[in-house]
């Protein structure tokens, strides 16, 4: 949905209802990856598919590539939140690289 950019709102007309505390989910990036991944899955890639190629691209840079963010950068603190040993966004890497395809084995 996008609902952190305002011209998405404005141009899809979403309801203010849906930016409501208890509407909002707030997840880690792996979480987040892990949700634009089943939300690819269950769409069969009508929605989704852009959030996870730039989330699985985050994650491969922090996680695998090292590229961590300095400390006073604003991401820091979501690379901390998310910590993901190397060994652990390794085995992730045949669905970073490829993409949720329509037999997720980690669901």
């Amino acid at each position: 949905m996008n609902l952190s950019n305002p011209r998405f709102i404005w141009h899809y007309r979403y309801p203010y209802a849906y930016q409501i505390k208890n509407q909002l989910v707030y997840c880690n990036l792996i979480e987040h990856l892990i949700l634009h991944a089943l939300i690819t899955y269950e769409t069969k890639r009508q929605f989704g598919f852009p959030g996870f190629q730039i989330l699985a691209q985050q994650v491969n840079d922090w996680y695998v590539k090292k590229h961590v963010p300095g400390k006073t950068n604003w991401q820091y603190q979501p690379y901390q939140a998310a910590y993901l040993p190397s060994e652990l966004v390794e085995k992730l890497n045949p669905l970073l690289n490829e993409g949720p395809q329509f037999q997720l084995d980690f669901v």
